[in-house]
């Protein structure tokens, strides 16, 4: 009679709990099958994902990792200011910033510390500020990125 009920409990916990089991088993292998896919690959050839993922690739393929990063940690108005006179001919330009001096300083001060713009003491309480080559080089692949995703493929093109 123990036995019989033993046998009942077994067979109740099976019913129960083979249907469950089944679909995490199913789960965890679409996901590893999923994981495993997005490793092999490449985004930007298949024109899968977002403008971030584009452009981390991009910037990881041109030695710019640690500048992409950077650019993570930058507020709004900083990466504004430094698509603005950061490119090839940013050394070029000039600039006069709608923000007051202390939080364009600020700005400024945050830019160089990542190494994209180069501060110069002119003197007489002016500075110049100079884009890096590594700050040229990771505005160009920004650039790149946002051209490619505006330029419509040869065939779509009216």
């Amino acid at each position: 009679m123990e036995s019989e009920s033993n046998n009942e409990i077994a067979l109740a916990l099976i019913e129960h709990t083979s249907m469950p089991l089944s679909w995490l088993l199913i789960t965890l292998f679409v996901g590893l099958v999923v994981l495993l896919l997005r490793n092999k690959l490449n985004v930007r050839e298949i024109g899968l994902g977002s403008f971030h993922l584009r452009l981390e690739n991009a910037s990881d393929k041109r030695g710019l990792k640690k500048e992409f990063l950077g650019l993570q940690s930058l507020s709004q108005e900083q990466l504004h200011l430094f698509l603005v006179i950061g490119g090839e001919t940013g050394d070029q330009s000039i600039y006069q910033s709608p923000i007051p001096e202390e939080r364009a300083k600020r700005n400024w001060k945050r830019l160089s510390e990542l190494g994209l713009l180069e501060v110069v003491d002119l003197g007489d309480n002016k500075q110049q500020f100079k884009t890096t080559v590594k700050g040229r080089e990771i505005h160009k692949t920004i650039m790149d990125e946002i051209y490619a995703g505006i330029v419509l493929l040869p065939e779509k093109r009216a």
